[in-house]
Parts: structure tokens; C-alpha cells; sequence
């Protein structure tokens, strides 16, 4: 009696919503699935020779004329979790991102499987994301085709392919085909005094990052620009004036100086606060109202900027410490505790 391969895939992420989304609702979908699978299981004299589960793919093993049976029986245990079966087709099947082929006698091989739509795109070489996420994709690959490609002529054709593809995406030659080093693969544990998460500006971001490495400090990095951040909002826009959350410039009319500051309001709303301290001889506010009177200068409210757009009270503040210590023709004071002076190589 022959057994076939199959795929069997269910719909449980439709009743449990976006269950990957969240670790306790994937926690709690993963232990429904293996008591559902239990029970039908159980039900069978004879069973199936193999049962392998990830998430919502299961790989099974099972003689040809119990298919039928099988296949009604697990979808009978749950009514609301449904149950789709795929058989080998020419002694092959996929499951997950592996091809498996049964042989001539009887034993199965393994390979990397791409489906019909893959269209070769990965992350681009001169994209603006970091050296390491780059390497990372190419590393990814290179395991994808060690630990699925169980013949060496195979793997010898998925490296080739990883290679010409990634080529194809910016990839160098250098890095394609460099040679890996003695510790490359192995973990290394390094003391650290925290975790610093860093959005990701081309050559900035990299020095900072040795600076803070130096101190055994880890560096994470984010992209700045998302796919999100470049569709059509379909909400209507909101006037910048009236964004909370900012930090902002204000000129003088009779000099080039200029006043920065922050606040957790809309510009609208602090420049009526300025006005009042002004108008209130508030000195102990605020270097704009000082400056005013010293040496009788109006401001240019029509002319004032938003710089940034910040929510984070600690963010904001480290921002416009920046923006102040990097303007030379600013009324405020230079204060080295809001901007201490590992960041000075930023300025130059």
C-alpha cells in the first residue's frame, strides 16, 4: 500500500482574527489547533505515518485509500475551523518555503520552493537601510540553501540562483562571494549597559552607532520612511499651526537672531503664551521675551517655522537641543546637559 504526501492548511487565523499579531492570542490559537488535531487523531485506528504542524500548514503522511476518510473525519471534529488538503502532484508537494520530491525508492528529497509569482525582489543594495540588514538577507538565503537543499548538486544551483538574483538587486561581487570567517556562525555574547533603537540616516547614523558601540551600548535602527508613511492619508490634512507636538523657530524682525523652542502644543497656541509673556514682562519664561526688551526687537509671528514633529516629551527636547547648538544666530542658551558633547560630531 502506497502513501501519499499531503498539505493540509486550516482557516484558523480568520476565527482568531489577527492572531499573529499578538503572542497571547497566538499562544492560545496554537493550543485550540493542537486539541483539535488530538481529538481527530485520536479517532483513527491507524493513523497517519507523519504529522508535522507549523502554525496553520501541516505536512502528513498517509496511505492513499485513507485520504478520503481522513480528510472527512478532522474536518467533522471543529465546525468552525475548516480544513483544505493539497496531494503531491508528479511525486511532488510544497510545504512552507520547501519543495519535497519523492524518489525512486521511496525516499524523499528536499529542496528551496518559490512560488509562481516570486519575482526576485529583495532588499536593494543601495536602498537606505543598514550594511547589516543587507548581509542579513544574503546570509538568510545562503542557510535557506545549506539546511533545505539536501543533494549538493541542488545546492549548488540555489546558491547560483541567490547569487545572479542578488546581483540583479545592487548586490557587489565582493559581498556575494566573500569567504565566511571562522566566527561567523558562532554566537558571541557581549555585556552591554542597554539598547539604543535609532532611525536609520545614511552615514550619521553609523557614527553614532560606533560611538555607542565603544561604550557597550547596542544599536538597533529603524527606516525613517515607511510604505505607510508614502500612501494618501484619508483623513483630512491638519494645518500645521495647529499640530501638537513640535518644536519651532520664531525670527526677529529687527536682527537675524531667531528663538527655538519646543512645546507639547500647537504653534498657534504657544505663540499666544509668548505674546502674553511678552506683553506680561515674563523675563523667566523664556529667552525670546528677555531678548525683546534688552534690546527692543519685535518678533516676525507670520514668519514662524515648525522644524519638527516630535509626540516624545525626552525626544522633543533632545531635538531641539540640536536644532539650537547647530544655529549659530540663536537667543537661547547653549545648554550642555540637553545636548551632551558625544553628539558634537553631528554639527560638523
Amino acid at each position: 500500500m502506497r502513501r501519499t504526501c499531503i498539505s493540509v492548511e486550516t482557516n484558523y487565523q480568520q476565527i482568531f482574527g489577527t492572531a499573529m499579531d499578538s503572542p497571547v492570542s497566538a499562544v492560545v490559537a496554537n493550543r485550540v489547533m493542537e486539541d483539535v488535531e488530538t481529538r481527530a487523531l485520536n479517532t483513527f485506528i491507524s493513523g497517519p505515518k507523519l504529522w508535522k504542524r507549523y502554525v496553520d500548514d501541516t505536512f502528513v503522511l498517509l496511505k492513499q485509500e485513507k485520504l478520503t476518510d481522513f480528510f472527512n473525519r478532522i474536518n467533522a471534529v471543529e465546525n468552525s475551523i475548516n480544513f483544505t488538503m493539497e496531494k503531491e502532484k508528479n511525486g511532488s508537494i510544497a510545504f512552507l518555503d520547501t519543495l519535497i520530491t519523492r524518489l525512486e525508492h521511496g525516499q524523499l528529497s528536499t529542496k528551496v520552493y518559490r512560488k509562481p509569482t516570486h519575482t526576485g525582489k529583495y532588499l536593494h543594495f543601495h536602498s537606505e537601510h543598514p550594511l547589516a540588514r543587507k548581509c542579513a538577507v544574503l546570509n538568510t538565503l545562503l542557510h535557506q540553501a545549506d539546511k533545505l537543499c539536501d543533494q549538493e548538486s541542488e545546492r549548488k544551483k540555489e546558491i547560483d540562483l541567490v547569487r545572479s538574483t542578488l546581483k540583479q538587486n545592487g548586490y557587489p561581487d565582493k559581498l556575494l562571494y566573500r569567504k565566511k570567517s571562522a566566527n561567523a556562525t558562532k554566537s558571541q555574547e557581549h555585556e552591554t549597559r542597554g539598547l539604543a533603537i535609532l532611525p536609520y540616516l545614511p552615514g550619521l547614523t553609523d557614527k553614532i552607532k560606533r560611538c555607542l558601540t565603544t561604550n557597550k551600548i547596542q544599536v538597533t535602527s529603524k527606516p525613517v520612511r515607511k510604505v505607510g508613511n508614502l500612501l494618501t492619508s484619508i483623513k483630512d490634512p491638519v494645518d500645521i499651526k495647529s499640530r501638537q507636538g513640535i518644536v519651532y523657530s520664531i525670527a526677529y524682525r529687527h536682527c537675524n537672531k531667531r528663538y527655538i523652542g519646543e512645546t507639547k502644543r500647537s504653534l498657534e497656541t504657544r505663540q499666544k503664551e509668548h505674546k502674553a509673556d511678552i506683553k506680561n514682562k515674563r523675563f523667566d519664561k523664556s529667552a525670546l521675551t528677555q531678548h525683546t526688551f534688552d534690546l527692543n526687537h519685535r518678533m516676525d509671528w507670520a514668519n514662524s517655522k515648525v522644524l519638527e514633529f516630535e509626540s516624545n516629551y525626552y525626544r522633543r527636547r533632545f531635538i531641539e537641543s540640536f536644532h539650537i547648538h547647530s544655529d549659530n544666530d540663536t537667543t537661547n542658551e547653549k545648554r550642555s546637559d540637553l545636548f551632551p558633547d558625544i553628539y558634537r560630531f553631528m554639527l560638523q
